[in-house]
């Protein structure tokens, strides 16, 4: 794995973890100040905002990433192809921010104050060019200058937001966050890209192979945020915002996952386009072994914690969301053998129909599950809907490649990490039993499974995987020469 790419995984990483673990790091705050009913209030909005937003940025996210990556090395090709693709985005902008527009006015009397913030976002979402950056492996523009917005939103937050009245002045605070991190990203574009004017039309090329994107895109987000609307729907708003603190934990983590798939993504479109497939297999059994690590540390860790976590980060009104974190947390697994197949391997080689698929009957699968335990188990039927539909999206994905790249001896050689989380995990849950739930049962908790699950996890790849093992090395080396 090249520096660059070792750096871009830093940078993107900080972006993505501070991206998406935010509304944690505000979360206990507002738990106490806004509530269980507030909480579940923002998110239904939020979700649905979040819905739209993604139909208006149809599947740019990939799309541009993948198309950006093979010609950046062409400058006329490069400001041809940005000025495609940012006029389909921005007309497609434009008409869902109208659509959103009718919703708000017509259809959201009892929530219009928070969906007329949100029309804010949607509005602004045309601004948003990651794609472009993401396309020419230089995260740490974007990472820089969206970290200090984002901090700034934060603060914002504690000063501004003071009782449960203040939940659309919180939902103005973020929005004006992610609004203001697309804006900054336009800083510095003149230098490396053209706007040609007579290219912003001509987009029809990109339309169909873009929207494609949009369709698995959609798809996820139907069993990531969806189920908040579905709850508000179908159940309170308290057992909302229980799902949504519940799982708010997890998707910080997922930042993680996230990140690694961007940032490999521009470097195996190359290699898929020169025919490398050495190299390729190389990159994807290192990359299955490395999310094997992560997510086994993060899920089997959740479980453990989950009781005393919850109740340190938002309170006995929350207590609920701790049985939401442990089944949540068991999808950090899926997400990251998923993540690595489709972001290194389906999305390169654009075989985008595997990906279209699985998450379309993944998405299907969600709303009949959410359907049918909802009514019953209420946030907790929706947990259980999403961990489902998760788990299906790489089974089917590795189940359909299983004859175009052989991936399971790198699958097996992760099961060995997977088994060493939860043999970390079992002490740590046992600590909890003797101990009770408190802050000092917490931190014991970290310090037992740590000690088990990284002592073990290097004794393992030294002995039985030294690829791995040297590539760890190698990251370890490297931070002691820049010291």
């Amino acid at each position: 794995m090249a520096v660059g790419t070792k750096k871009n995984f830093i940078y993107n990483s900080a972006y993505s973890i501070l991206n998406m673990g935010l509304p944690l790091v505000t979360a206990p705050y507002l738990a106490r100040i806004i509530g269980a009913e507030g909480t579940g209030i923002y998110a239904y909005s939020f979700s649905i905002a979040q819905f739209v937003i993604l139909i208006a940025k149809l599947g740019l996210t990939n799309y541009g990433t993948r198309e950006i990556a093979k010609v950046r090395g062409n400058q006329d090709a490069l400001n041809q192809l940005f000025s495609r693709l940012f006029g389909l985005q921005c007309c497609s902008t434009v008409l869902i921010s109208i659509c959103y527009a009718i919703y708000a006015f017509c259809f959201s009397s009892e929530h219009f104050i928070m969906a007329l913030v949100f029309l804010i976002w949607v509005v602004g979402t045309f601004s948003d060019i990651d794609w472009f950056w993401f396309g020419l492996e230089d995260f740490r523009r974007v990472s820089i200058r969206n970290i200090t917005v984002k901090l700034l939103s934060v603060a914002g937050i504690f000063l501004f937001v003071k009782t449960k009245s203040d939940t659309p002045l919180y939902a103005l605070i973020m929005v004006s966050g992610y609004v203001c991190g697309y804006l900054t990203n336009w800083i510095g574009l003149r230098k490396r890209v053209r706007i040609l004017p007579q290219y912003l039309l001509d987009f029809k090329e990109h339309l169909f192979p873009c929207s494609l994107l949009l369709i698995p895109t959609l798809a996820l987000n139907v069993y990531r945020s969806l189920n908040r609307v579905m709850l508000g729907g179908m159940s309170t708003m308290v057992q909302t915002g229980i799902f949504d603190n519940g799982e708010k934990i997890v998707y910080c983590l997922s930042g993680l996952i996230a990140s690694f798939g961007s940032v490999m993504m521009p470097k195996m479109s190359k290699l898929v386009a020169e025919g490398d497939s050495a190299k390729i297999e190389h990159y994807i059994s290192l990359s299955l072994r490395l999310m094997a690590i992560m997510t086994s540390m993060m899920a089997f860790c959740l479980f453990a914690v989950a009781d005393s976590l919850i109740d340190l980060l938002f309170g006995a009104e929350f207590s609920q969301s701790a049985n939401i974190l442990r089944l949540s947390g068991f999808a950090l697994i899926a997400m990251g053998l998923g993540n690595v197949i489709r972001m290194q391997y389906i999305i390169p080689s654009k075989i985008d129909d595997i990906y279209v698929k699985s998450t379309l009957i993944s998405s299907i699968l969600n709303v009949l599950i959410n359907v049918l335990l909802i009514p019953r188990l209420a946030a907790l039927g929706a947990a259980i809907a999403s961990l489902v539909a998760e788990s299906f999206v790489p089974l089917y994905q590795y189940f359909r490649l299983r004859s175009r790249f052989d991936y399971s001896k790198a699958v097996l050689a992760s099961v060995p990490y997977y088994l060493i989380g939860l043999a970390s995990a079992l002490p740590a849950l046992l600590v909890q039993r003797v101990f009770g739930i408190s802050v000092l049962t917490l931190i014991l908790q970290l310090f037992v499974g740590s000690i088990l699950f990284i002592p073990l996890t290097v004794l393992w790849a030294h002995v039985f995987d030294k690829t791995l093992f040297e590539f760890g090395l190698s990251i370890v080396r490297r931070k002691k020469n820049v010291r």
